[in-house]
Formats: structure tokens, sequence, C-alpha cells
């Protein structure tokens, strides 16, 4: 097995995007491919504050803009994910293992796909709004200071760019 794909179930992504993977993958191969989610509908608007806020720190961490970063649509190459150290479980896990495919160099490809948002109260999600915020908070506050201060190389020079 060389790659596995993911898909949250809480039924906002469409099976028939799986093609279009497999398209992607065939033109990228050893590309992690994200599903990018089209926001657009009933999205709700603490679910869409939350991405943004990741999609932020996730390009201070590593300097890469991705549009959709808490997508559970993805399709990883597994030569690349195999062994990542994360130390981490839980709903912040899929974090720390996109920061740590970017530092080690994994060309990604952002697949527009399809969500569907279920109506307010229809919507099924495993997200635990105050706990899981705390600690995807600290776990980027760990991400932060590794990126600056343990992979100092890349971290500093974008700092340094930033300010310049």
């Amino acid at each position: 097995m060389r790659y596995a794909i993911t898909m949250d179930a809480d039924m906002q992504h469409h099976v028939t995007d799986l093609p279009r993977f497999a398209e992607s993958l065939h033109s990228h191969p050893g590309h992690l491919i994200i599903g990018t989610r089209q926001r657009i509908g009933n999205q709700p608007s603490g679910s869409s504050f939350a991405n943004k806020l990741s999609d932020f720190w996730i390009h201070v961490e590593t300097g890469k803009k991705i549009k959709d970063t808490q997508s559970g649509y993805r399709l990883y190459p597994l030569s690349r994910s195999l062994g990542l150290p994360t130390g981490i479980s839980g709903y912040e896990a899929e974090t720390a293992w996109l920061v740590r495919l970017l530092w080690h160099g994994t060309p990604v490809v952002q697949l527009p796909v399809e969500a569907d948002y279920l109506p307010e109260g229809g919507h099924i999600t495993h997200f635990r709004k105050g706990k899981d915020f705390i600690r995807i908070s600290l776990l980027h506050t760990v991400l932060c200071i590794e990126s600056l201060f343990v992979r100092p190389v890349n971290g500093l020079k974008r700092l340094f760019r930033r300010m310049s």
C-alpha cells in the first residue's frame, strides 16, 4: 500500500470526488492531496472561524499557504507519512501530521471538493468546543516555538523576511 485516503465521517464530503483524487495522484505522485472544501451554504460560523485560524497558524509555522488545513478529506503518501513523530492523538493529530509533512518538504496539491453542511443541529461532530479549542491552541503554541527554535533555519528566515 502506497497511499491512504481519509474522509471525515460527518457526512459533509462527497464520495463522488474520489475519482478526482485518483486523477490528481496520477498527475502528482508522492504529493499530499488535500480536498479544499468550497465554503458555501450552511457552514457554521464557528467552524469557519476555526478553519481560518488554523490556516493562519499553519502558514506561520510552515510558510505554506493551505486554504483548508482542517479538511479531513486527504490523500496521504505513506512513504512520507509513516514514522513521522507527532506524539499527539485526538482532534489535533491531523494538524500535527500536516505540519510535520510540510516541514519535511512534502509537496501539496489543494483539490477543490464539494461540501455539504447540514442545518443547525443536524451536523455530526466530535469537536468539543472548549476542550478541543484549548488543545489545538496549545498545539499551535508548541508548533510555533518549534518552528522558530528547533527548526531555526526555516523559522527564523521567515520571521526576518516578514520584519524587513
